[in-house]
Parts: C-alpha cells; structure tokens; sequence
C-alpha cells in the first residue's frame, strides 16, 4: 500500500514567509500523521491550510516560483519545485535538502547537488484518494436554519452511483445537504449490497435469516455506525441518535428521516434547537466519518481550521481522539495526514512537541517556524508559557491583585505582631481567590 505524507514546505518570499522551512516529520525523519499550527493572529495559520487544500492536488503554486513540497511517497522523498519556466518532479531520496542552497540558488542548485533532473525519467506524480478541508466556522452558520433534517431528496442521492467519487471536499456548515446526501447515499448502497448479496447462485439456497447474518456481518450499517460515532457526542447533553425511528427513503423525491432525540425517550430535538458547538461539530465529524465509511483511503489528506469553535472545554480534551478514531483503518494505523489550525492550548496539548508547528513573528514582520516544546498531554497553561509564547497569564485585574498579595506578603514580613493576623487574613484570601501560595 502506498503512501503519501508532506514532509516539509520551503516557502521563500510567499506570503508572510521570507525564508521558512515548515517542518511536519518527527524525529525519526518521517512525515507525521499529524500536525498542528500554532501561532499569534497573522502568522498565516488559516492561509498555510487554504493554501494547502489548493496545492495539495500537487499541481504546483502557478502565482509564485518561491515555494517547494517535499512529500514522502511510496518510501520516496520526491520535491515539486520550479525548474525553469514549469514545474517538475525531483528525486530527492537519499539527498539532504539544504534549504539555503534551495532559497540561493533554486531547484537547478539540487540538480547539480545530484537530485534526479526533471529532463530525466519522470516521476509519478502522487494521486491522492481524498483532500478534505474543513474552514473555521462562519459568522452566518446555514445550521441554524436546519430544523427539520438537512434538504436532499433520494433522487440526488442516487446520482452519486452514476459519477466518480471525487477527491476534494469542502466539509462545514456550508455543506451540511452534501453530508446528508452521502448519508443517504451509504444507506441506499448499502440496500442494493444487499440485493446482490442475496441473488448470488451460492446464497439462492439460503435461508433470509442466514443471507442476513452473513451479509451484515462483513457490511456494517452506515446509519449505525454514524449513531455510534454521535452518540458518544451527543450523551454528555443527554441525547442520542432515533435509529429506530429513521426512515429510509423509498420514492426519488424522499428524504432521510433520522432525528435527534432525548435519549431514552421518544422526544425529538430539531438540529436547529442543538447548541452551536454541538450541531457544527456533529455535521463536521460525521460528514468526515461519512467519506471514509467503508473506503479504504491510501493517500488522504483532512485540513481542519479552529476545531475548537464553540465547544466547551470539556469537549475538547478528547477531540483529536474522536478525529483519530475516523482516519483510523482496521488495522488501528492511518493512512491520512492530519492538519490542524488552532488557538487552543487544550487542542494543542493533545499532540507530541514534534507535531506542533510554532509560527513566529520575527521584529520585521515575516514569520518562521519552529518545533513546539511541551510534551503531549500538558497542563495547558504550561503549554501557553511555552509553545505559545504568553509569558503573562494574568488579566489586568487578576495582575493588579498580585501586585497587592506581593506587597501583603512584604507588609507581614515587617509588621507588628498585633496587626499581621489582618494582613495575613487579607493575603490569605487573595491566595485563595487566584491561587497563589498560601502565606504561612
């Protein structure tokens, strides 16, 4: 099975970028499975994934000759570059790429430094199986306009069995009819499975009871194993998927009748009445879950911009967990390479140091990169201090009172006996009210 990860970009006077390398392998120079960018506002986190659903097809940038991909394939480092006037394919494997040779003297500095030339034998270019980009939120969420369940009709569903599956997704609240539509779609597939399952010359003998337990099986129910995948989202806020109660649709102009539901009841919930947070995160993870359903993704690619927004916390200490468990194949590995842009030092800790991509303003306005610091899983203000660069933690309020629990604390050095009761007092509670070391 081949694989195809992005090992670095080399990015020269692009955008923000004058002279960065942007490093996704770990340190035992492979790609990684997973990356996540960090960084201030305008160090170009949204724009290097916006960017990277574009190029990822692996056509080249058109707009700029200062950018190179290296990516690992097929247990090759292979580099698009600028050769020339066109774009090419170099060889790099087992050739150390230095990136100042490369920014000096361009991609004709690697042929000469042995890489395999673009006039030679030609390399494959890499097809991949599934580029998935997931924008940060909108300000006008079409989501909240669903009350009843997504619009598609069976008709449009059908018409996914007459054309090519594509490759390139666009997965948010803007497309929540295409992820219902591709639900619709694995049910009604899955049905037809079935039919053809049962008219075999080796099943025609069978009993209904038999064909049934031998084709479900081996064929999971997409409408399940998406109840599977919600529930364990839903469960927290006391809901649950109604998959006893959805209806297939049978006639073109039907719709899949599926509801939310008070769990352990018979109480629906429209999508539109579910929380912000919730109804994105559901449509998103499961439109995601819903493309590789039942796929076998060799070469997948899923870009996902602040997939923290409006979750409560307590959501996002298992968050890139629930993503894993989608990309992950039977086998318990993964053949897709995960982006991910955020804000969050909770999201941020569930990834290793050398997963964490740091982007960094220097004094006159670029950006470089760096490898994070804090090991996976911890404490998020530590992650703030190091990785994000916040030296202060404290609001101006919560600064003001340490200002004054400093001074207490000298007070009680040199006060009278009578009057340090008071101020320890006083100190005590501020230490209470932020945490501070309890004066003794």
């Amino acid at each position: 099975m081949t694989t195809t990860k992005l090992r670095k970009l080399y990015l020269r006077n692009y955008r923000q970028f004058r002279r960065c390398v942007i490093d996704c392998t770990g340190p035992d120079g492979r790609a990684n499975d997973r990356v996540c960018f960090i960084g201030r506002n305008g160090t170009g986190k949204s724009t290097l994934l916006r960017d990277l659903r574009v190029h990822l097809l692996f056509a080249g940038y058109p707009d700029s000759t200062e950018v190179a991909i290296e990516v690992e394939h097929d247990g090759r480092t292979l580099l698009l570059a600028a050769y020339g006037d066109r774009w090419a394919w170099l060889d790099m494997t087992g050739i150390a790429i230095d990136p100042e040779r490369l920014f000096d003297g361009g991609t004709a500095a690697l042929v000469a430094a042995g890489a395999t030339s673009a006039a030679g034998p030609a390399v494959v270019r890499p097809a991949l199986d599934l580029v998935a980009y997931c924008p940060a939120e909108t300000a006008e969420n079409p989501a909240i306009s669903v009350r009843d369940v997504p619009s598609t009709t069976l008709d449009d569903a059908l018409s996914l069995f007459t054309v090519e599956f594509p490759s390139q997704h666009i997965v948010s609240n803007q497309h929540i009819s295409e992820m219902w539509r591709l639900l619709v779609y694995l049910v009604k597939k899955l049905e037809s499975d079935r039919q053809a399952f049962e008219l075999r010359p080796e099943n025609l003998n069978k009993t209904k009871r038999q064909l049934l337990g031998e084709f479900d099986r081996d064929n999971p129910s997409p409408l399940l194993a998406l109840a599977a995948l919600w529930n364990r989202i839903l469960a927290p806020a006391g809901l649950e998927l109604d998959v006893e109660g959805a209806r297939v649709p049978v006639q073109l102009t039907d719709n899949l009748q599926a509801y939310i539901r008070l769990r352990g009841s018979k109480d629906r919930v429209a999508y539109g009445e579910l929380s912000t947070g919730i109804r994105n995160f559901i449509f998103r993870v499961g439109h995601l879950f819903l493309l590789y359903f039942n796929r076998s993704i060799e070469r997948g690619f899923v870009l996902i911009d602040e997939p923290e927004n409006s979750l409560f916390p307590d959501f996002l200490f298992e968050l890139m967990e629930v993503y894993d468990e989608v990309f992950r194949d039977a086998g318990g590995g993964t053949h897709t390479q995960l982006f991910v842009a955020t804000h969050s030092p909770i999201i941020a800790a569930q990834f290793e140091p050398h997963e964490r991509v740091v982007l960094e303003l220097r004094p006159d306005g670029s950006v470089d990169a760096k490898k994070g610091t804090s090991p996976k899983g911890d404490d998020p203000n530590d992650l703030l201090r190091k990785d994000f660069g916040l030296d202060e933690l404290l609001g101006p309020a919560g600064r003001e009172s340490w200002r004054k629990y400093v001074a207490l604390r000298k007070a009680i050095r040199s006060a009278p006996e009578a009057e340090k009761s008071v101020l320890v007092a006083e100190a005590v509670a501020l230490a209470e009210q932020y945490g501070f070391p309890v004066p003794s």
